[in-house]
């Protein structure tokens, strides 16, 4: 990928795709930087809470869901 839009497409063509069909999740990893962080909101107790992963726990979250 040498540009902005290619990685965006690849970023898409990983987390997209027919229902039931396994993400590809290796060469997801590979649109990050080492060491990547995410972050995924909800509200507890009426108050915002921040729950940051890493990729692999992202991963494993979204094989759970």
């Amino acid at each position: 990928m040498a540009t902005i839009d290619g990685i965006i497409q690849a970023f898409y063509d990983v987390i997209s795709g027919p229902a039931g069909q396994p993400r590809e999740w290796a060469r997801d990893r590979t649109l990050y930087i080492p060491g990547v962080k995410f972050v995924a909101m909800s509200v507890r107790n009426g108050a915002p809470v921040a729950q940051v992963m890493s990729h692999q726990r992202t991963v494993r979250s979204s094989a759970a869901a």
